[in-house]
């Protein structure tokens, strides 16, 4: 099916204050351009049968880790791996099934993309709760401190020049990796309770979710502990069951939080303060995100493959209801229009290099007070 106008660059509505100014000649020759590589093509810009066969080798990888951790792991090293397996596998769905249905990207049937979403609830996190932290907040206002929860750490952390230094920063590119491994556990058993008692998301008010949303969301917390802990203890000693349960969840935390910091909190994005009452942000919303966002290893068919197109953050930002699968596709044809309007393209050509930009960016944090 032939994609069409599909608006795929215009910013969610904005329900805090930080305005973007309007310079629409970038944006929208940005929009025709991809909307043609489409129209040409006669493709859709969704997943489709594509991630309808990633679904299938994902959701096989998880099942045959769980089912050998659950009934064949008979040694400790023989679990640590299972459990290694099976996070690698959610995490592997989180990247690629439910990120892209969250972003409606998988299909243009709401019900596909609502159930490919809804995957994340398996897995423990509210799909609810992620859709306004994350395409409604953070899409909108990626870098923005005060404004993007993703830079909302506590005082442990500086991700940010314009929050507050404290004296342990300057040791915060040494143990900010113990933190990441807590990133999922905390995300699964903290975050979407506080979110909802407070009826808040950072700056953004959250509407409490009621019906079927509410229902998916108690559902998806019960099966997750069912599958997760509940199951295994029927089975298995509960030190054992709770020692693969943290195992794993450090792997999969670690594993999400390091590839979404690589993106955004490296040395070549830029941050922002939210503007004065009455101001505006310097770019306009395509070129802040070309400011904040930065690729890594496009090179890399496997990283692609399994990260679900997140190291083609650019395109996924200024597209994110194209499906990852075009990104690498597409990739030339944002980069050409850059070039023409004189916005910069940033990319780390290695995966290596994204991580080392990310820990010199921490180091400089914990280090200067602006």
């Amino acid at each position: 099916m032939t994609s069409t106008n599909t608006h795929d660059s215009t910013p969610p509505s904005p329900r805090a204050s930080a305005d973007f100014p309007r310079k629409p000649a970038f944006q929208d020759v940005l929009r025709e351009r991809v909307d043609r590589f489409f129209a040409e093509r006669k493709l859709s810009s969704k997943g489709g049968a594509r991630i309808g066969l990633k679904a299938v080798i994902l959701f096989a990888w998880l099942i045959g880790s769980y089912l050998l951790l659950l009934f064949a792991a008979n040694s400790v090293p023989m679990v640590l791996l299972l459990s290694a397996s099976v996070a690698l596998a959610v995490a592997g769905i989180g990247f690629n099934i439910q990120h892209d249905g969250g972003h409606r990207a998988t299909s243009d049937r709401a019900g596909i993309n609502r159930l490919a979403a809804s995957a994340m609830d398996l897995l423990g996190v509210s799909s609810y709760i992620w859709d306004v932290k994350h395409n409604r907040v953070h899409h909108t206002f990626t870098n923005i401190d005060g404004l993007d929860t993703d830079l909302d750490s506590g005082p442990l952390l500086r991700l940010s020049p314009d929050q507050p230094r404290r004296p342990w920063h300057r040791f915060q590119h040494f143990y900010v990796w113990f933190l990441y491994i807590f990133f999922l556990p905390k995300w699964q058993f903290f975050d979407d309770s506080a979110n909802l008692v407070t009826g808040r998301v950072g700056a953004q008010k959250l509407r409490r979710p009621r019906g079927a949303d509410l229902a998916i969301l108690i559902a998806g917390k019960l099966v997750f502990i069912g599958w997760t802990l509940a199951l295994p203890l029927t089975l298995h000693a509960w030190h054992h069951v709770l020692g693969a349960f943290i195992f794993g969840g450090f792997v999969c935390g670690a594993t999400i939080a390091t590839v979404f910091q690589l993106a955004h909190c490296v040395r070549e994005a830029e941050f922002h303060a939210v503007p004065p009452v009455g101001g505006q942000m310097s770019h306009a919303w395509a070129e802040h995100q070309f400011a904040t966002t930065v690729n890594f290893a496009r090179k890399s068919r496997f990283l692609t493959w399994y990260l679900g197109g997140l190291n083609f953050q650019v395109e996924h930002h200024v597209f994110p209801r194209v499906s990852h699968v075009h990104y690498p596709t597409i990739a030339p044809v944002v980069e050409q229009v850059c070039s023409e309007f004189g916005v910069e393209y940033r990319s780390h050509d290695t995966f290596g290099s994204a991580l080392k930009s990310h820990l010199q960016h921490m180091r400089d944090l914990g280090r200067r007070a602006a």
